[in-house]
């Protein structure tokens, strides 16, 4: 605890201390004291880090739906401050909304090519971020695997909307439609390759809401889910 004084509390045990602490390793069961000191100050550091909402605030839900290729993250419509995320008013009839990020060409074309994977991994390019609405909460089905996660969403949340590109004072415009009947594409910041791929985009949201990844690069979906699945439970 002393490293974590003020400089003037550090230089009085200093000066006014360090007799006495001679002294006090040479009493009767000293060492003992020291070494049981030593040994809970290891268990402290060995001890499971705290849940999310111990550190982050309230935690919540946060679905990761892999598609075995690409891993979005789906939330409750209620559990998103009104705060943020404007561009939610396209959204108003959906109780879940799922959101993934990726290459501003390859992702929002329906029929991409080989050439287009090409270049988006081995040129940074610019990025969309992909929001789907629907009206129940996503679960496993064939092609799919979901796992239900417990995250702080406030934080979460929030960094899923400063990854949003706006104008000034305005939501996003809508860069494309989406994959999906009940979803577009919106500007995105960041740069999309090979080393920051739409699987390490979730994991930096994860993260960011306190989940606690494994370390190691996240490159593929296999690569996220792996880390996941012992953390949360199939849906």
């Amino acid at each position: 605890m002393a490293l974590l004084d003020p400089p003037a509390n550090r230089a009085r045990f200093r000066r006014g201390q360090r007799s006495h602490l001679r002294l006090s390793l040479m009493e009767p069961g000293s060492t003992r004291r020291c070494l049981l000191a030593v040994l809970l100050a290891l268990a402290a550091c060995s001890t499971t880090a705290p849940p999310p909402e111990a550190r982050l605030g309230p935690s919540g839900t946060v679905y990761a739906v892999s598609n075995g290729w690409h891993v979005g993250l789906s939330v409750a419509r209620h559990d998103i401050p009104e705060a943020l995320l404007p561009e939610l008013r396209h959204f108003t009839d959906f109780d879940y909304i799922q959101f993934g990020w990726g290459d501003h060409l390859y992702y929002p074309d329906p029929q991409p090519t080989r050439l287009m994977a090409l270049r988006a991994a081995l040129a940074p390019s610019p990025a969309v971020i992909h929001v789907i609405g629907t009206t129940r909460a996503p679960w496993s089905a064939e092609g799919f695997e979901v796992l239900a996660l417990d995250a702080a969403l406030v934080p979460l949340l929030t960094a899923i909307d400063a990854t949003f590109d706006r104008p000034p004072g305005a939501p996003a415009p809508i860069a494309a439609p989406g994959l999906h009947p009940t979803s577009v594409f919106f500007p995105a910041h960041g740069r999309f390759h090979l080393f920051n791929t739409c699987n390490t985009w979730s994991a930096d949201m994860l993260r960011a809401g306190g989940v606690d990844l494994a370390p190691g690069p996240i490159i593929t979906a296999e690569d996220l889910m792996r880390r996941l699945r012992p953390l949360g439970r199939a849906v």
